[in-house]
């Protein structure tokens, strides 16, 4: 009768060896034994437990994923870098912005503190001021007030002041005769208007005003120095010779010949002028004009 196995421990070392995956050439058979069929049991039990150890029932195992390459590791590792190198650049500017904000919250708050300091030394100087106004009102106020001495005072005669004569404008002298008509008012006009001027560069604004307002009422007419430029007009087209023309046209001007000797001696109201008869150029011709004109306008 066959043996019951409840254990794997009750085989035989032999049994547990590992099966080979063919199994060996059938023996010859042997006689049928209580011995051989204990080995026939103790076979299928061995085959009953190591059935999934067999080559059909082994699982396979995960295949390992490839080892990657260098080049591969390689660009892995250089864009690293870069990255790195791009994080270290933000936090650079990052650095930069926030040291500039620094520095302009600092200024700001000089800004602000100055500010407060000039506020607060406006605010000081408006009481000083509303005290000083408030003194000088009250001041003035008492300053306005009657005196009741004045009222017991007699009243006393206003001095009457003598009447002081206005003397008339322009008024001509006897004796003192005119070359063109206007002469001595175009000649007073001009010199009114050169103390006008020197006068406004003195300070003296009451003068200058005055003037001022007198040449707005009384323009000068511009005659002395179209006269000025007609002499020299004159005195240029002569050239080098000053004949009876020139003497004709400057007599149109008041200017008249008295002698000529060496030089033209010439009058103008009483004022003996000289001018040569050959000039010696043409800026000598002008100077001549120049002078006669500064001289008789």
């Amino acid at each position: 009768m066959a043996r019951k196995l409840t254990d794997l421990a009750q085989l035989s070392k032999a049994l547990i060896r590992s099966q080979p995956t063919e199994p060996p050439p059938a023996a010859p058979p042997a006689p049928t034994t209580a011995k051989a069929a204990l080995s026939r049991d103790e076979a299928e039990v061995l085959a009953y437990f190591s059935k999934d150890s067999s080559p059909s029932a082994k699982r396979t195992a995960p295949k390992k994923a490839p080892a990657p390459k260098v080049e591969d590791k390689s660009a892995e590792l250089e864009g690293l870098k870069v990255r790195i190198a791009e994080l270290e650049a933000l936090l650079q500017q990052s650095a930069c912005a926030q040291a500039q904000a620094k520095a302009q919250a600092e200024s700001m708050a000089q800004e602000l503190h100055a500010a407060q300091e000039a506020l607060q030394s406006a605010e000081t100087d408006r009481a000083r001021l509303r005290e000083t106004c408030a003194a000088l009102e009250q001041s003035l106020n008492h300053a306005t007030q009657p005196d009741e001495a004045t009222f017991a005072a007699p009243e006393t005669a206003a001095v009457p002041t003598a009447a002081v004569p206005k003397p008339e404008l322009l008024k001509i002298p006897a004796g003192l005769d005119e070359i063109f008509a206007g002469e001595l008012r175009e000649m007073i006009l001009t010199s009114l208007a050169e103390t006008q001027a020197i006068a406004r560069q003195a300070g003296r604004d009451r003068r200058a005003a005055v003037l001022e307002a007198f040449l707005a009422a009384n323009p000068p007419s511009g005659e002395l120095d179209r006269r000025r430029a007609r002499l020299r007009q004159i005195l240029k087209n002569a050239g080098s010779f000053n004949d009876a023309h020139v003497l004709a046209e400057l007599a149109e001007l008041g200017i008249r010949p008295v002698s000529g000797r060496k030089h033209w001696k010439l009058d103008y109201g009483g004022l003996r002028l000289t001018m040569a008869k050959t000039p010696s150029d043409f800026r000598s011709s002008l100077n001549a004009a120049t002078e006669i004109g500064n001289r008789c306008y």
